[in-house]
């Protein structure tokens, strides 16, 4: 349960890594 839980967490956090690694992307390319 505990562990099912941490999977969930860290596919959360890499959701969120990549959403702000492409928003980051885009503004210098937008430069």
């Amino acid at each position: 349960m505990i562990f099912d839980l941490k999977l969930k967490n860290d596919a959360t956090l890499f959701e969120l890594h990549r959403f702000f690694f492409f928003r980051e992307f885009n503004k210098l390319k937008m430069k």
